[in-house]
């Protein structure tokens, strides 16, 4: 705990120095991403340590004038979210030297770097807050600092729209946490965490507590229908935050449910589990077939982040039938594969999040049907990108692979039961995987075939160069550790049990047979993966030593009779998505736009397509439009007297007394 505290001194130190060398810009983004780094380096040190012991480290501090005391606590499950927190905001700080240096506008750059520190340091006492009071607070800075950075180029009106709509969900969300955790300190007379897991919270109404639990923190975690700020923020925000706040933000609701279960656990209903499952599933298919049909990158990866938030939530409700059956493969198998995809999500997203910002950097575009041809001019934030994309879908040998694994695994292992719920789960859990995998690939396929492949479709992606040193270093990093944990995750899983004991109560005697199962597995898995890469790379060796005495000649690819091929004869995303978006025309509601060619020589011909938000059309809209015309008819009460003003709150006093006594 100590070295937490070091680091989050470093942290809050480094916001004088920025502000000391404010006009100095490039200054101010080496101070911060030295800051940031120091710091992250002792939280993981500290953090590793803790989920490979199986320790738990607390520290009180007195804070008489809003409660007794502020605990923090580092347990096992704390300690594993701390590690992917810190690894990406380092990263993401490092890329932001070279990012924010062609920032001209908006906020001033020492303004979005203390924003950034702040958005850190939140979500870290979010995670270590072992209080109600100092958790809110927590929760409540990183609302507001990713709002500031959400709206950091704030003369755009789009960038104001997604900020006012990301603050005003993520506090519809906050309020449902302020009962969940009013009614839990009411019950146990203290807003301590610890006391509320040692006491359990069984209750009468526990299942309420954990719907409330499920909306506040699903909303921030991005569930459909909860998503809408979503794919408005992560497009607005910097590169480098949508980085942050898709790849580790948003996984803060995910560690809040998580950390539910240990107050309302461990006997819980196995609803609870089914609910979560399906919610997985529904958020998955939905997420990866709006981001199918999203011409702007950075929208389609955002709506990718709803997708990888259902996948986990598939885990996590498997884990949830695992300890509500006692069924200890389940419980163990769910859990893992959830908090494994928290973490290779955070890596792999992180990555694609920043190549996207590496593309709009160098091309100051993010239309897809705009790009092309870029792996030419930009092979390394190509050949990331590619990780990334291979990853995100679950390919071996990358890191998404590993943990979409555990989680079918579970699935099957659920087919097997003797149990009629768990198995039409077990069903429905792999089918739906299934289905998410196919669709992703799909998206993957048209993202990185439009944008790196062909032709340049405009004179910004002909002239397109590779970006800086450091948005590519953060790049590569990110990349090779998407391969690195594919081909070691038979030693990544280490890290997983301690935090799996935590949520689900077990000890490791119990789980300890599938942990050795599944273990034996990705070392096959590593394996097949690394003699994979070998001969691959043999292959490439001796073909070179075959082509090194022989010269090679070039011809022209057959061009279907077109003598001078254009890049209007290539696919668009648009031309790509059609036949996916037509399948599913009754959920998507796409709108298309043709202009078919006339005559026998077309100068022009187009198709164009748009998909809206269902829940942002269908309920949310509806909705508040409803509540504004009712509480429009009460205009009358604001009529500008200020003794009538008077008047009412004497009236509000009069019948609180009255009420009191």
């Amino acid at each position: 705990m100590k070295q937490l505290l070091i680091a989050t001194s470093i942290w809050f130190f480094t916001i004088p120095l920025l502000l000391i060398f404010r006009k100095r810009e490039r200054l101010c983004g080496i101070l911060a991403a030295a800051g940031i780094l120091m710091g992250s380096v002792l939280s993981i040190s500290s953090s590793l340590n803790i989920v490979l012991s199986n320790l738990v480290e607390t520290i009180t501090f007195k804070w008489s004038f809003i409660i007794e005391s502020a605990t923090l606590k580092l347990d096992p499950l704390a300690a594993f979210f701390i590690i992917p927190i810190c690894l990406l905001c380092s990263l993401a700080a490092i890329y932001g030297i070279g990012y924010e240096s062609k920032s001209n506008h908006g906020l001033p750059q020492y303004l979005s770097w203390i924003m950034f520190i702040l958005l850190l340091m939140s979500m870290f006492f979010v995670i270590i807050a072992d209080n109600g009071i100092v958790f809110l607070i927590s929760w409540e800075i990183m609302a507001v600092s990713s709002f500031f950075l959400v709206i950091r180029d704030y003369t755009e009106q789009s960038a104001q729209d997604a900020g006012w709509l990301y603050l005003i969900a993520t506090h519809l969300g906050t309020i449902f946490l302020i009962i969940l955790f009013l009614y839990a300190a009411v019950q146990t007379g203290s807003f301590s965490f610890s006391l509320w897991a040692k006491n359990g919270l069984k209750t009468p109404s526990s299942s309420l507590l954990f719907l409330f639990a499920v909306i506040g923190f699903g909303t921030k975690a991005g569930f459909f229908p909860l998503h809408v700020w979503l794919p408005e923020a992560h497009p607005a925000a910097p590169s480098h935050i949508s980085a942050v706040m898709s790849g580790v933000m948003i996984k803060t609701g995910i560690y809040g449910l998580m950390r539910t279960l240990t107050w309302l656990g461990p006997v819980i209903p196995h609803w609870w589990g089914v609910f979560i499952i399906f919610a997985g599933i529904i958020s998955g298919v939905v997420g990866v077939l709006f981001a199918l049909a999203q011409h702007d990158l950075k929208r389609l990866l955002a709506y990718h982040s709803v997708e990888n938030i259902g996948i986990i939530s598939i885990g996590l409700g498997v884990g949830i039938i695992g300890m509500s059956y006692s069924i200890n493969s389940l419980t163990f198998l769910g859990f893992t594969g959830a908090l494994l995809h928290t973490l290779n999500h955070s890596i792999f997203k992180g990555l694609l999040f920043l190549g996207a910002g590496s593309i709009l950097h160098s091309t100051g575009e993010r239309n897809i049907d705009k790009m092309g041809g870029l792996l030419k001019r930009m092979p390394l934030t190509g050949a990331a990108f590619l990780v990334g994309s291979m990853a995100i879908v679950g390919l071996p040998p990358f890191n998404g692979f590993i943990s979409e694994l555990a989680i079918f695994i579970s699935g099957v292992n659920c087919v097997l039961s003797n149990n009629i719920t768990v198995v039409l789960c077990g069903a429905s859990l792999v089918a739906g995987l299934a289905l998410i995998g196919g669709l992703a690939a799909a998206c993957f396929d048209k993202a990185f075939g439009i944008i790196f492949v062909g032709e340049p479709r405009s004179e910004k992606c002909l002239l397109a160069k590779e970006s800086p040193l450091p948005m590519v270093f953060s790049m590569l990093i990110l990349a090779a550790l998407c391969l690195l944990i594919g081909l070691s995750g038979f030693l990544v899983i280490s890290i997983i049990p301690s935090a799996v004991q935590t949520i689900s109560g077990m000890r490791a005697e119990e789980f300890l047979p599938y942990q050795n199962q599944f273990k034996h597995t990705l070392i096959l898995v590593s394996a097949i993966g690394g003699a994979v890469i070998l001969l691959s790379a043999l292959f490439c060796i001796v073909r070179n030593g075959l082509l090194s005495k022989r010269s090679p000649s070039t011809a022209p690819t057959w061009d279907c009779g077109y003598i001078k091929p254009t890049a209007k004869m290539q696919y668009t995303a648009s031309s790509f998505a059609q036949p996916f978006l037509e399948l599913f025309k009754f959920l998507l509601r796409t709108k298309s736009h043709i202009k078919l060619p006339e005559r026998l020589f077309p100068k022009k011909a187009s198709f164009h397509s748009e998909t809206p938000d269902i829940a942002h059309t269908e309920l949310y809209r509806p909705l508040f439009s409803n509540v504004n015309e009712t509480l429009a008819r009460f205009k009358f009460f604001q009529h500008g007297y200020i003794q009538l003003y008077i008047l009412y709150i004497a009236l509000a006093l009069i019948a609180l007394i009255v009420w009191k006594f």
